[in-house]
């Protein structure tokens, strides 16, 4: 879908299928749907709907997510940590200015991470995969403006100069258990996610994701777990 329809293609699409969810039938005529006395079956069991994600960074969709109450899916694959943190604020101060609070949302956040007792070179070499491949993709994530003073992404044309020190320094969970978990508490007392998603696949080797996440499970996991009484 080109970027620079996407949002607004993406936003109709929801307004649809949160008509549908009610169960009665739908007749819709918009840009880029339309139905005609559609209904559906089985209804969702949740009321009013099932909890909406909605992944956002730029203003305009943070100010539609707090317009809406949606919960906000964010990724430290592309953007600091301290930039993310900021984003949250000011998703705080539009939330709040709808008459609603950060802490009525959800939060998610994935991260990459490899747990390993190994040096800063052996975690470079095992990461790296992966890091090649968050460095050609953000080619697609260059920020431009529209006619209308809105914010799309387009391909920027070269590769972004993501390298295993800018992702190591940018908080992701690269490192031993006790430097993981630290990292870790860091971004918890930062951000408050309510879903922390961990991207243990790096492009390592299956023997060096299971050690990586067994190392975890074992050595970190029973740590955070009480992250929440902070």
């Amino acid at each position: 879908i080109p970027p620079e329809i996407s949002r607004e293609r993406g936003r109709e699409c929801l307004e649809v299928i949160l008509r549908l969810w009610t169960g009665e039938p739908v007749t819709f005529k918009g840009k880029y749907h339309e139905l005609n006395e559609v209904a559906i079956r089985p209804i969702p069991t949740q009321k009013p709907h099932p909890p909406i994600w909605w992944p956002g960074q730029s203003p305009e969709t943070l100010d539609h997510i707090a317009r809406g109450g949606y919960n906000w899916m964010s990724a430290s694959t592309l953007a600091t940590v301290a930039t993310i943190v900021e984003r949250r604020q000011r998703l705080a101060e539009l939330l709040q200015g709808y008459g609603r609070s950060i802490d009525d949302i959800g939060i998610y956040i994935h991260v990459p991470t490899c747990v390993a007792n190994a040096t800063y070179d052996e975690l470079r070499q095992a990461t790296e995969p992966g890091i090649r491949w968050f460095r050609r993709s953000a080619m697609w994530y260059t920020a431009g403006s529209t006619p209308g003073g809105g914010t799309i992404y387009r391909p920027g044309g070269a590769e972004a100069p993501f390298d295993f020190a800018s992702f190591y320094d940018n908080d992701s969970f690269f490192g031993d258990p006790e430097t993981c978990y630290r990292k870790i508490e860091g971004l918890w007392q930062a951000l408050r996610p309510t879903d922390l998603v961990l991207l243990f696949q790096m492009g390592q080797s299956q023997e060096q994701l299971f050690k990586s996440m067994e190392l975890f499970a074992r050595e970190v996991m029973p740590r955070v777990r009480s992250l929440e009484a902070l």
